[in-house]
């Protein structure tokens, strides 16, 4: 067998197949694919979260697509702190009946 028909079965293989014929340690591994999944969800621009992005990781790290040293190369991310929500008004409140004070400083047509 080729080198490269080895590389195509290897790439069919489901992510969890992967993870039992990893030789890289594994917690290695586990880490940079999070990280990879953050870079993706970055460079492509997804609206899709990090757990749902984190097989693709896993599979592209474990077929050799990427590197758990290009990954470590990566700058790290900053965390931005979450503004808080603007303080919404308070909402007018309306009076069916107007006091008393109100109605006897209107003149009456």
């Amino acid at each position: 067998m080729s080198k490269n028909s080895v590389d195509k079965t290897k790439a069919e293989l489901p992510v969890e197949a992967l993870m039992l014929e990893c030789v890289k340690d594994r917690y290695k591994v586990s880490y940079a694919a999070l990280r990879w999944a953050k870079e993706i969800k970055k460079k492509e621009n997804l609206a899709d979260s990090i757990p749902l992005l984190i097989p693709r990781a896993m599979r592209e790290l474990l077929t050799g697509k990427v590197t758990v040293k290009e990954i470590e190369k990566l700058p790290m991310l900053a965390q931005v702190p979450i503004a808080p929500p603007p303080v919404a008004p308070s909402a007018p409140t309306i009076t069916l009946k107007p006091s008393e004070e109100e109605s006897e400083s209107k003149p009456e047509e």
